[in-house]
């Protein structure tokens, strides 16, 4: 049996994880800056978790790419941008509340745009590894 025929599942597990990172990517680039418990809902860590689960037993060729967007949907889950209330309540200085939520809006918004790169790489990396796949 060839190889790659060996690798299939993975193969298609990998399309369909980048299929949902792409999603996920959508999601954070058209709606406004998401909070910590919006970014759980978009499936953030189960897409680490297969990321990981993927990266540790799929193709060589794919184990770092798995793993560096591992580590940026896990570097997006860490991300906690308050909500308004939050900031206009906080505390005597809300522009400095407002200044930390920017920061975290731009930090967010830089590893959507790495993420968005990292998956169209890691579906290069799928094509050339296993080039049945873009036929199906």
């Amino acid at each position: 049996m060839d190889r790659k025929e060996t690798w299939r599942a993975e193969y298609v597990e990998t399309g369909r994880l980048l299929d949902k990172g792409e999603k996920i990517v959508y999601r954070l680039r058209e709606a406004d800056p998401f909070n910590k418990f919006d970014i759980a809902e978009l499936g953030i860590r189960p897409f680490r978790i297969k990321a990981l689960r993927l990266a540790g037993r799929g193709d060589e060729a794919l184990r770092k790419p798995l793993q560096i967007l591992a580590d940026l949907a896990e570097e997006l889950d860490r991300i906690e941008v308050p909500d308004a209330s939050r900031i206009i309540s906080s505390s005597a200085a809300p522009e400095v509340a407002l200044s930390e939520a920017y920061r975290l809006v731009f930090q967010q918004c830089l590893l959507v745009a790495e993420m968005a790169e990292e998956i169209e790489r890691t579906r290069q990396i799928l094509r050339r590894e296993w080039p049945i796949q873009s036929a199906e």
